[in-house]
């Protein structure tokens, strides 16, 4: 009950503001932020920025600049402030990542201005006239993920771990007794 008490003053002093964005608007920017510089091709300079563009954008919306119109916007609202935290904290994630040495994974390019490899000499860059090139994999980073936390929400602060990739389980099971065995977390105590 008390999150509702909070979540209606939130909306009640948010209802007040005329500055800011509607929900919606803040969405469509994270989501075009992460579509730009957190997919499946990434540039270190442009992931640079967009975690601080991130940074900026959940700090607004702690702050208070949204606008909401209509009750119902204090859903989106919610969402918003959601998503802009879980998107700071994937940019963050992907910097980190790139800082270590991080190239190109199965599921993204990392391109860079010089150096890397070619992808097709016909591939050509219209900023600088000359064939896209492209950081590869460093294998030694293959068996590492990085671990992502919030360690200070008040300043947006991130720690990262790399850990080993777990293992994958070497085992001939239909889905109903695979999902039986994860729903019940004796997955994980294999």
């Amino acid at each position: 009950m008390a999150q509702v008490t909070d979540l209606l003053a939130e909306f009640d002093f948010l209802s007040e503001s005329e500055i800011g964005a509607p929900p919606s608007e803040a969405i469509r920017d994270i989501q075009h932020r992460m579509s730009e510089d957190g997919a499946y091709i990434r540039e270190p300079e442009a992931a640079r920025s967009a975690m601080s563009d991130a940074r900026s954008a959940c700090e607004g919306l702690r702050a208070g600049q949204l606008r909401l119109s209509r009750r119902a916007d204090l859903i989106d609202a919610i969402r918003a402030e959601h998503l802009a935290l879980a998107h700071a904290a994937f940019l963050e994630g992907i910097v980190e990542y790139l800082e270590r040495g991080g190239g190109s994974r199965g599921s993204f390019l990392v391109l860079c201005r010089s150096g890397g490899s070619v992808i097709h000499p016909d591939l050509i860059n219209p900023e600088t006239g000359k064939p896209f090139r492209f950081i590869p994999e460093k294998e030694p980073l293959r068996g590492e993920i990085i671990e992502t936390r919030l360690s200070d929400m008040d300043d947006l602060q991130f720690t990262f771990d790399a850990v080993p990739c777990r293992p994958i389980p070497e085992r001939d099971e239909t889905f109903e007794l695979a999902w039986a065995a994860f729903r019940s977390g004796e997955i994980y105590r294999r």
